[in-house]
C-alpha cells in the first residue's frame, strides 16, 4: 500500500475527521446490532418521523475503526438504532443530513463521496508525501 502503514493511515484519517467535522453526542437507540445502519435509520424515520444523518464513527481512544454510519435525530437528540448501547464506545462526526430516506443506498454513496471531498486534501498529502515511502 505505497509503503503506508495501515495504522498511520487511520491516524491521519481520524485526525482529519476530528478537525473538519462537527462532533455530536449520540444516545443509545433500539440496538438492532446488524450491518444495515442505513436501513435501520430509514425505518426509524419512516415510523417515527425522525431525521436521518450520515456520520463518521471512530472508536473512542483509538484511530480505528473508522466507518460511515447512519443515525437518527429525534428533536435535539441523536440516536443510534444500530449499535444501541455500544454507541457509547464511539465518537460521531456529522457528514450530512439525509433528505430522502427512500434512496438510502444512493445516499450511502453520496455520503462516501462527501466524506472523500472533505478529506481529499489529507489523502493527497498522504499519497504524494515523500516521507511516507
Amino acid at each position: 500500500m505505497l509503503g503506508i502503514s495501515k495504522n498511520r493511515l487511520y491516524t491521519k484519517a481520524a485526525n482529519n475527521v476530528r478537525k473538519q467535522l462537527a462532533k455530536v453526542d449520540v444516545k443509545a437507540g433500539t440496538g438492532l446490532f446488524n450491518q444495515r445502519c442505513q436501513h435501520n435509520a430509514a425505518q426509524s424515520a419512516t415510523l417515527h418521523g425522525s431525521e436521518v444523518y450520515a456520520c463518521v464513527v471512530i472508536q473512542k481512544g483509538y484511530d480505528s475503526p473508522i466507518f460511515i454510519h447512519f443515525i437518527n435525530k429525534d428533536g435535539d437528540t441523536f440516536k443510534d438504532n444500530t449499535l444501541g448501547y455500544l454507541s457509547g464506545k464511539y465518537d460521531y462526526f456529522l457528514v450530512m443530513d439525509i433528505e430522502d430516506v427512500t434512496r438510502m443506498d444512493v445516499e450511502l454513496v453520496t455520503a462516501k463521496n462527501t466524506l472523500f471531498n472533505h478529506t481529499a486534501n489529507w489523502l493527497e498529502k498522504i499519497i504524494f508525501s515523500s516521507d511516507i515511502f
